[in-house]
């Protein structure tokens, strides 16, 4: 039942792990935008979502 448990920690952290959304807000910012930019662009985004 324990070892069910930790392998359960896992994979839901495994599952929920997003890089995707690190390397957009970089390639953002290496296409020149400011933080400010990105930042309003990711709260337009994850409002609509």
């Amino acid at each position: 039942m324990k070892r069910n448990i930790g392998i359960d920690y896992i994979y839901r952290f495994l599952s929920s792990f997003d890089i995707t959304a690190a390397i957009w807000v970089l390639f953002l910012a290496y296409k020149g935008m400011t933080l400010i930019e990105i930042g309003l662009l990711e709260s337009i985004y994850h409002s609509c979502n």
